[in-house]
Order: C-alpha cells, then structure tokens, then sequence
C-alpha cells in the first residue's frame, strides 16, 4: 500500500486528521497531525490567553502551508525560517517554527517528516523556550519521539528521504 493509502486508512480510522482550510480556498499541500497536535489546533484552550495566541499563529503558518504559500526553508542552523531540518539531519525530522514577530508570545516549534513531496505528518509540539539550547536533551528526545511516532503510525512505510532540499521535499519553497 502507498503511503497516501496508509495515511487515509489513519484519517479514515481517527487516528489522524488532515488539516482543512474550509475556506473554499484551493488547498495545494496536505498536513497530517498527530493527537497532540489536534490539541494546539483545536483547542479547548482553557482561557489561557497565552496559549490560544500562540495556537493562532501556529494555526496561521500551516495554513500558509496547505494554501501553497511560498515557505522559507533552512537545513543549517540558525538564521530565520520558516521551515527547518533538525540535525542530524539522517533522522529527516523538520520543524515548523511559528513565533510571534513582535517577540511577545511564545515560539512554538511542531516536529514531523515529509511522507511525500508536499506532504507533511506532524506528530509533536512544544513552546521554544521549552527545548533549551539547540543540541540539548530536550531536543534530542522531540526529534527521538518524532522517529518513534513515525515507526507507531508507519511501520511499513519510509518518510520521504532527500540529499538535498530542491530534490523534491517542498514546492514553492525559498531557501533561507
């Protein structure tokens, strides 16, 4: 079985949700999420103003995705972007990095593999300042977790490998 018939086999099972617009607007990439990502995205927020803002932005930057905006790409450490790769990159595990421009709401950081060129499964979140300095324990064990939930969801099936980003992770992307 492919792994878009595996990723509806989930859908149809709930044990994943494909992101919907339900704005009418054409939807051009596809996110999957994971439980705890339903979460951010759904809410109940519990009047946690702080959370709920930083959701919205969340919610924002994966729209921009599904929508087929142009998203800002980086494999290298540092700069801004919108879209990463963790190291060590073998893993093939990306962050979609949402934070506030003003500075004042918390970044959130959504770890997940590509399945299939425009194809994004997100399995976990985390505010930014809660994973510590790049490299640290608390990033080693989203990305470990990330590698974990893939083997859970896809036992069978590999995430989408590339040597190099424009070899086919991402249409309409900018490298940072």
């Amino acid at each position: 079985m492919s792994i878009q018939g595996e990723i509806n086999q989930l859908c149809d099972a709930g044990l994943l949700d494909r992101l919907v617009l339900g704005t009418g607007e054409p939807e051009s990439r596809v996110i999957v999420v994971a439980e705890p990502m339903r979460h951010i995205l759904e809410g109940p927020y519990g009047g946690n103003e702080e959370f709920e803002r930083a959701a919205q932005d969340l919610k924002s930057l994966l729209s921009d995705f599904v929508r087929g905006d142009k998203i800002t790409v980086s494999r290298r450490s540092g700069g801004s972007c919108q879209l990463k790769q963790l190291t060590p990159t073998s893993t093939e595990v990306w962050e979609f990095r949402s934070s506030d421009p003003a500075g004042d709401d918390p970044g959130i950081r959504t770890f997940g593999r590509f399945a299939a060129l425009d194809v994004f499964v997100a399995f976990r979140w985390q505010y930014r300042g809660q994973l510590g300095p790049i490299g640290s324990r608390q990033w080693k064990h989203y990305i470990d977790g990330c590698v974990a939930d893939w083997r859970k969801y896809f036992p069978n099936s590999s995430h989408l490998k590339r040597k190099r980003f424009h070899d086919g992770y991402l249409s309409n992307a900018e490298e940072a």
